[in-house]
């Protein structure tokens, strides 16, 4: 274990413990690395129209200091529970949305064309759900998933979730599989 990860290990332990210094630390050091999660949640889809990489990382951190309920030991694993938390939180903001654009007549102030769901917030939604589907049939997996669709590499998910490279490629061939049958149905 090199000096960081050891590090970031024992902040996580401190702050389960209640020690707010051991967050703010925590923030330092995963600031740059969430940001980067937070825009490739963001990318690619139209969510900036909901939210900015900063209050995405901004939100994560409210909720996780609002819980003081961290279960990762580890720092490899609270990168995929932070991926996690970000993305709920899109998600979140995605159902919201659509539900205003269900609530909301159209008037003259908020014009109907304003409040017109996107493709884009329909695809995050269908994504979510079937990454849920895809952990319930094929447990861990939805993780695979969700990195791949991250944009994390082969050697990068083998090093995440501590298998290698070829078990990560054949594993990515089940999740596709798996996820083009959701998609045709």
């Amino acid at each position: 274990m090199n000096e960081k990860t050891g590090t970031i290990t024992h902040l996580l332990r401190a702050f389960q413990g209640g020690d707010d210094q051991a967050f703010s630390k925590l923030i330092e050091l995963f600031h740059p690395q969430l940001e980067e999660v937070a825009k490739a949640c963001l990318a690619g889809d139209g969510m900036h129209d909901f939210m900015q990489t900063q209050s995405l990382v901004q939100e994560y951190f409210l909720r996780l200091s609002a819980t003081n309920q961290l279960q990762p030991y580890d720092s490899k694993a609270f990168r995929s529970f932070a991926y996690k938390g970000m993305r709920r939180i899109v998600i979140d903001k995605a159902r919201r949305q659509r539900a205003r654009i269900k609530t909301v007549p159209p008037t003259e102030e908020n014009d109907a064309m304003d409040h017109d769901p996107s493709f884009s917030d329909v695809d995050r939604l269908w994504l979510e759900q079937a990454l849920e589907r895809l952990d319930e049939a094929m447990p861990g997996m939805g993780v695979l998933a969700q990195l791949k669709y991250l944009g994390y590499s082969k050697v990068e998910i083998a090093s995440i979730l501590e298998m290698s490279p070829t078990r990560v490629v054949r594993e990515w061939n089940k999740c596709k599989l798996f996820l083009k049958a959701l998609l045709v149905n």
